[in-house]
């Protein structure tokens, strides 16, 4: 039983895990924590019955001992606002902060070494405790370049696809608890400290087997569903919800476009362009022209990468390009998503896409959000607007097109409504959308909510 408390108190992280995959509702979430702990309560139950002189508190400090550190770290690393970026921090913070311990454990354990450091130190009129922030730093520096070769190594792996965002924040989780759980076994010996490292190599080990086994790559189709995602850039945490939510769902099945915006920068940064951006190098990603449109869409990456997942494609424009891109993207998408929560006259982008998606789209490939705070009038007067100044040569001029999809979307709804709304567009017949130039004059009598 105690070997069994051990294994609970260790499986801690499983939960984080999947929620990390999966995404769990706060419901699911709840009920997977009240599941572990029930567990837990009776494995101790049975234990302190067996041992009627040990304290409640052991057990409690045993799971603290385990899991407080590296959980308190991850709320903060892997928070939504900057779950793209918290696992490259971590793990560039990991390296960091084990190089500034190494170097003081190194120099305290060779009496020759300290005694040369702190003569010079004192040289140079350096105290003890200057000393010890000097040796903390030169540590720190040291590991520090060291993770930057190994982010480097990451961008590579991301960019050839053998590992993925969720991958990497998923191994920045369990390398952590790892490193965090193996200090305590170094009093066993001194190589006991690299048990939470090899512990890592042998997970990734068998996870790259089992990928392969189960052939998950195999089966996403090769080349899926392409799903263009509009919105109204001022919704900042609600974007981020939706966003993180549609992804773990949408991209088993096909990739997803976007125009980047300050409201999910921190959510949809792939780290190649983290990297960039901390070198100074992500200016060469922005589109500054029609040839640039051209060579970013040619290449997009479309494929699922060896989790069988598919990328997201941010396209970061210019204030004189960004309508371009929306052309392009828009007449090339298998199915839109537009995100109208928040939407108001003063919208004026927003307006022009719903224009471009009436002139472009199908309506049966297109898939509208809304809530308690868009402006329905004003939506309705917009698309009424876009639907009477329809091109000839626009999809939608057809006897049978004029049905907009609109799903609503409160606190208390899933996200379930929304996915079938956008499978169905992800599958309508490309043929249904034919283009008839000879459709009679289209009035309001054919459009519908």
């Amino acid at each position: 039983f105690r070997f069994m408390f051990l294994t609970w108190a260790s499986a801690w992280p499983v939960l984080i895990a999947i929620d990390l995959a999966v995404g769990l509702s706060r419901r699911g979430k709840l009920i997977g924590a009240l599941f572990y702990f029930l567990i837990g309560a009776g494995i101790g139950a049975i234990i302190l019955a067996k041992n009627p002189g040990l304290p409640v508190g052991q057990l409690l400090y045993l799971w603290l001992e385990f899991n407080a550190v590296p959980t308190i770290l991850l709320l903060i690393f892997l928070n939504r606002r900057i779950r793209a970026l918290g696992p490259l921090v971590l793990v560039f913070m990991i390296l960091g902060v084990t190089g500034a311990s190494f170097v003081v454990t190194l120099a305290g354990n060779n009496q020759r070494l300290l005694k040369a450091v702190s003569d010079f130190s004192y040289s140079i009129g350096l105290s003890a405790f200057g000393i010890m922030v000097v040796l903390h730093l030169i540590g720190f520096s040291a590991f520090a370049i060291l993770g930057w070769l190994i982010l480097g190594l990451l961008r590579r792996l991301y960019e050839k696809k053998y590992v993925s965002e969720q991958s990497i924040t998923v191994d920045a989780m369990w390398l952590l608890f790892g490193i965090v759980n193996s200090i305590g076994l170094v009093f066993e010996g001194r190589l006991w400290i690299f048990s939470g490292l090899g512990a890592f190599m042998f997970y990734k080990l068998v996870a790259a087997g089992l990928f392969r086994a189960l052939g998950i790559a195999r089966r996403a189709k090769s080349n899926g569903r392409r799903l263009l995602l509009l919105r109204v850039f001022a919704l900042g945490k609600r974007s981020e919800s939706l966003y993180d939510t549609l992804g773990k769902s949408w991209r088993t099945v096909g990739s997803m476009q976007m125009i980047a915006g300050p409201d999910l920068a921190t959510s949809t940064i792939e780290p190649h362009e983290f990297l960039d951006f901390v070198s100074g190098k992500l200016d060469r990603r922005f589109i500054d022209s029609g040839r640039t449109l051209d060579l970013r869409i040619d290449q997009m990456d479309l494929a699922p990468d060896g989790e069988g997942q598919f990328r997201v494609t941010e396209f970061f424009c210019h204030d004189d390009t960004w309508k371009l891109t929306l052309a392009r993207l828009a007449g090339e998408s298998d199915a839109v998503l537009m995100d109208l929560r928040g939407f108001s006259q003063q919208n004026a982008g927003c307006v022009f896409e719903i224009t471009e998606i009436f002139n472009q789209i199908p309506l049966e490939r297109v898939v509208f959000v809304t809530d308690e705070t868009t402006d329905q009038s004003f939506m309705r007067q917009t698309m009424q607007h876009a639907w009477r100044q329809l091109r000839e040569l626009s999809p939608n001029r057809r006897p049978s097109a004029g049905q907009v999809a609109l799903v609503q979307l409160t606190r208390s709804d899933t996200i379930r409504d929304l996915l079938s709304s956008l499978c169905a567009a992800a599958t309508v017949n490309p043929a249904q959308a034919r283009i008839e130039p000879l459709t009679p004059a289209i009035d309001d009598r054919q459009f519908s909510w």
